[in-house]
């Protein structure tokens, strides 16, 4: 079974593009991921967290199974390298010193990002890697899963806890701007 080392390190500072530092969990924190990892690989997360879909699991694809712990968020702000709280407070605020601004879904293309809100609360967060100009709700999206691994899926085939993706950003410059 692999899990984290038991003398993880600190966690080194993350930065955004904008040279702002981003605010991570105490070192306790990833004490308490490594302990959690203990008891469940990322790789059971995974398949766990697939079967949890149903009939709808065959549409998911596994991309890949890390045990470093990094998030969803820390997957699309800060490559892999962080576990970075979803503070719905904060969380827009973060994109925008990274240079994303919200777009309607029928502006979006691949690379830009989609939010996952459940009971008006930021979830979830993923990079959108395809999308069908004939159909504008067929989008496609690489996310990690909490616990779990990253995955490749609809925008709509994630767990019940996330919500849905209603939220779209993009770091593209608009036309006015280019």
């Amino acid at each position: 079974m692999s899990v984290l080392p038991t003398a993880y390190p600190e966690q080194v500072p993350v930065y955004l593009r904008s040279g702002d530092l981003v605010e991570l969990p105490e070192h306790s924190s990833y004490v308490n991921l490594r302990e959690y990892l203990v008891a469940h690989t990322v790789a059971e997360n995974t398949k766990i967290a697939r079967e949890a879909l149903g009939a709808r699991k065959s549409l998911v694809t596994v991309r890949s199974v890390s045990e470093y712990p990094y998030n969803c968020v820390g997957m699309v702000l800060a490559n892999r390298r962080a576990w970075i709280d979803m503070d719905s407070d904060e969380i827009e605020n973060l994109l925008t010193k990274d240079g994303f601004r919200k777009v309607p879904a029928k502006e979006l293309s691949v690379g830009d990002v989609v939010l996952y809100e459940q009971d008006n609360e930021y979830t979830h967060i993923g990079m959108v890697i395809c999308v069908d100009r004939q159909s504008v709700t067929n989008i496609w999206v690489l996310s990690k899963w909490g616990f779990a691994g990253e995955m490749i899926h609809h925008l709509h085939d994630v767990p019940s806890e996330y919500g849905l993706g209603r939220h779209f950003w993009s770091e593209r410059k608009s036309d006015e701007t280019a």
